[in-house]
């Protein structure tokens, strides 16, 4: 509920993500999670709630459509696009099975959280 940077996720990188976010709430930080389980119909009007009075996302993509960005990111981005000043960045990460671990989404977050505006898709490093 008082997150600044809320993190979107889904499936196993939900899973690092969580370990991740906790992680740093318990250094203080006002971080969270929004864990989507259900891709179509998307959720929007939950997304919205859930991103409450943020002022930074980052949306988590393991896929990447050349143009376009990240598949989820689209979705995400296109529900929030009435929020012009929020912040919306997009992690790509794991394509091709790369373990995503809390510490590379931990890397992540602290990109996003030093961020002053949005840009092209991050290409995240993976091992």
């Amino acid at each position: 509920d008082d997150a600044e940077t809320v993190v979107v996720a889904s499936g196993t990188m939900a899973s690092a993500a969580r370990q991740a976010v906790r992680r740093r709430r318990e250094r203080g930080e006002r971080v969270g999670l929004l864990r989507i389980k259900q891709f179509r119909p998307f959720p929007r009007s939950e997304v919205l709630s859930a991103v409450g009075t943020a002022t930074r996302v980052g949306v988590l993509d393991r896929n990447h459509s050349p143009g376009s960005g990240g598949i989820f990111w689209n979705e995400v981005a296109t529900t929030l696009r009435n929020r012009p000043q929020l912040l919306v960045q997009d992690y790509i990460a794991g394509i091709g099975g790369g373990d995503v671990t809390p510490a590379a989404i931990d890397e992540m977050i602290g990109d996003l959280v030093s961020r002053d505006a949005a840009a092209e898709p991050v290409w995240a490093e993976v091992s």
